[in-house]
């Protein structure tokens, strides 16, 4: 009995209660690529019923932060459409909407875990001094890309991408020298290349990321540049 009681008057009282809920974070923003559609206002519900409003976004918008929202399962809804996707733990992500009705997708793009930042040594190799990341997003219906032609004052450099960028498809960071660049969008045809468009960056910053992105049909392309980081 003694001993007993010796073993329960030594239980550790000092840690932490397992907690009775988990709240699970994603940062997430929007854009409006759906061919068709216009101006709408977006919104997404998530598992437990709240509704996370993007406002109304015309053709070629995105919403102007990345939102903190739960992370887990979400229905996003613009006009009479509804499209269902997940959003990861810990995970910075941008959504495109892109398509026409026939052909809708809510695409994902997961740039990167939301406590990964330029400031903490141990992330150099998405943040490397001097060098800027940059994605390329298709959100043409109609386009297929296989290269980008990056030139500035002092670099001239084609990247061949590993597979062919269709609707919706995304191409991972590739690294420039910081700068400001005009990018040449190829298509190769029966032809041989062509360039289907050609557009300014902004001075893309030392450590910075973006994505840029082309958008709508090819006979009338448009382009964006988004900032990530």
């Amino acid at each position: 009995m003694a001993l007993a009681f010796f073993i329960v008057g030594c239980v550790d009282t000092s840690v932490q209660p397992i907690p009775s809920s988990f709240n699970f974070r994603s940062e997430v923003a929007l854009v409006n690529f759906a061919e068709g559609v216009g101006a709408a206002d977006f919104s997404m519900s998530t598992a437990n019923g709240e509704t996370i409003s993007f406002g109304t976004l015309g053709f070629g918008e995105a919403s102007s932060a990345f939102l903190d929202v739960p992370a887990g399962s979400k229905t996003l809804k613009f006009n009479s459409e509804s499209y269902k996707f997940n959003t990861e733990i810990d995970k910075k992500i941008r959504l495109f909407v892109v398509g026409t009705s026939a052909d809708r997708k809510v695409v994902k793009f997961t740039q990167r875990y939301t406590f990964q930042t330029a400031d903490d040594p141990s992330n150099n190799f998405l943040y490397p001094e001097n060098m800027a990341g940059i994605a390329l997003a298709n959100g043409s219906s109609d386009a297929v890309v296989t290269k980008i032609h990056a030139v500035s004052s002092d670099v001239d450099t084609m990247i061949s991408l590993p597979s062919p960028l269709e609707l919706g498809d995304i191409a991972s960071y590739r690294y420039l020298k910081a700068g400001t660049y005009t990018l040449e969008i190829i298509a190769e045809g029966s032809a041989g290349d062509t360039v289907i468009t050609s557009f300014q960056t902004p001075s893309l910053s030392s450590k910075g990321r973006y994505t840029a992105a082309i958008y709508d049909v090819k006979a009338s392309l448009k382009n964006k540049v988004f900032t990530d980081d």
